[in-house]
């Protein structure tokens, strides 16, 4: 919230308006190593896959594909969970933040598909045939 404070700040004071894309940066330090990211995607099904992130740079990173657990809740249906691990494939990711008052927008894409980060919670999939 200092952050946010500092912007607002900022913006009111057009001398040190040069200042906010320092402090932009600083707010989009909130991706980190070992954060959790998931993506869910798919055409008459719905795909969910987990991925860590092991290495970052400025605008980029590597993240690992991590295994997951799936619960059938239906036929060809269910929740999934990912599982810690420290093998899987390396992808890479982009991502960029931006705060707005005291909101923060984010996007991080992880092999070219939009993610987000994952709460710990089960997330629905499907499976088509």
């Amino acid at each position: 919230m200092e952050i946010v404070n500092q912007v607002q700040q900022i913006l009111a004071d057009k001398a040190t308006y040069n200042q906010i894309p320092f402090l932009i940066d600083t707010c989009a330090g909130m991706l980190e190593v070992g954060t959790v990211l998931y993506t869910s995607y798919g055409y008459e099904q719905t795909n969910i896959d987990f991925y860590k992130v092991t290495k970052m740079g400025k605008k980029f990173f590597e993240a690992m594909r991590l295994p997951r657990e799936n619960t059938y809740t239906g036929d060809m249906c269910g929740k999934a969970i990912a599982l810690d691990s420290n093998q899987g494939k390396i992808v890479k990711g982009y991502w960029k933040s931006k705060c707005d008052g005291d909101r923060v927008f984010e996007s991080i894409k992880v092999d070219g598909i939009y993610a987000s980060r994952w709460d710990g919670k089960p997330k629905y999939f499907s499976s088509y045939a």
